[in-house]
């Protein structure tokens, strides 16, 4: 890991896209702006995850044209965020990091304020402020996870389905193995039992945000409750 002077931001940035290929140019393109602007070092790590279409290609172009902080990585086969979280997770060479969808669904000033944020304090949640462009059910579940987790570890917090800057060593000595998308939650209800101090901050979400979402699918729901369960059980016998 490199290490930076204590009064440098800097940041490991990671992007999961599956089928983005109309998205991703532009969420490179502005996230990598908002790095330029708020951070001292950062590295931005792309994975393609087995997307059918263009998603790799777009990506590796701009890659090529905006700096070499940019890094594109290919998955044959499509594995999830989870499984893209622990790869950024591995590959990390600074002290935070953040992920970050590549279907450009948060706006750049709620991005630049969460850049802004790092270092301020190990844990930084954002939490988003109009929720009105989410689906119904999308609504309904973010709502839902985040009195779970916010009871689950005895802290309120805003939102608990929303973007995170997590700590590098620490998140790795936790050592979580869950690699479906429930991984954000074990990750963020464990550093919050660990942290009495966190940062909140808020961002917005673009128009239609949930348009190429495949958050959804039955599976995923399923496997995202058995998480919860998990969590319930570790946390009664103090194992969390």
């Amino acid at each position: 890991m490199t290490v930076p002077k204590e009064t440098e931001k800097c940041l490991s940035i990671g992007i999961p896209a599956f089928n983005e290929a109309d998205k991703i140019k532009n969420t490179l393109l502005s996230i990598y702006k908002i790095a330029k602007e708020t951070l001292d070092r950062f590295e931005i790590l792309v994975v393609d995850d087995g997307s059918t279409d263009q998603t790799y290609a777009y990506a590796l172009e701009a890659a090529h044209q905006l700096g070499a902080e940019i890094y594109v990585i290919r998955k044959e086969i499509n594995q999830g965020v989870g499984s893209a979280f622990h790869l950024f997770l591995e590959r990390a060479q600074f002290p935070y990091i953040c992920l970050i969808p590549g279907d450009n669904a948060y706006t750049s000033d709620g991005i630049r304020g969460l850049f802004s944020a790092v270092g301020t304090t190990p844990l930084v949640i954002s939490f988003r402020g109009a929720m009105k462009q989410r689906t119904k059910l999308r609504f309904v579940l973010s709502k839902i996870a985040t009195a779970y987790v916010s009871l689950l570890v005895g802290k309120k917090i805003c939102d608990a389905h929303s973007l995170f800057v997590f700590p590098v060593d620490e998140t790795r000595k936790l050592n979580i193995k869950n690699t479906d998308y429930g991984y954000h939650m074990e990750t963020l209800s464990r550093l919050l039992l660990r942290h009495d101090h966190f940062y909140e901050v808020p961002v917005e979400l673009t128009p239609a945000p949930d348009a190429s979402s495949g958050v959804m699918r039955p599976r995923i729901l399923w496997r995202l409750g058995l998480t919860m369960l998990k969590l319930i059980a570790l946390r009664l016998v103090n194992k969390l």
